[in-house]
This record gives structure tokens, sequence and C-alpha cells, in this order.
């Protein structure tokens, strides 16, 4: 178990280094979620509300900008 947390503690070490990654992947998601999926009139998307819709669009690009961005 100790293994594990000193992983996690190198691994968020090297993201606060990476100013790029940080901000394409964490940030842009959120500032992206909160300038959009807030502000639109809560309409129905494919029987959803938008800003669920949209969380989990948000979700799934800092995921693959961050897979990306990785390799």
């Amino acid at each position: 178990m100790r293994g594990t947390w000193m992983l996690a503690k190198a691994e968020i070490y090297r993201l606060r280094r990476n100013r790029r990654y940080l901000v394409m992947s964490v940030a842009l998601p959120v500032v992206l979620y909160l300038l959009i999926g807030t502000k639109v009139k809560s309409s129905p998307v494919y029987g959803v509300d938008f800003a669920a819709y949209y969380m989990v669009g948000m979700a799934t690009f800092g995921s693959f900008s961050g897979a990306l961005m990785n390799n």
C-alpha cells in the first residue's frame, strides 16, 4: 500500500511540473463546463439534462487529451 501512495505522490508532483498537461487535461474541461454547461437552459438531450450530458462530454475530453498528451 505504501508503494501505491508513493507512486500517486510522484504522479501528482509530475503533473504540477507539466503546466500544458495540467491546463489542457484538467483546467480546460472544468472551465468549459462552467462557462457552457451551467449557462445553457436545461433542455433535454436524448432524454438527459444538458448539463449532465455536457459534463460527461468534458470528462471524456479530459481523459482523451490526457491519454494523448502522455504518449
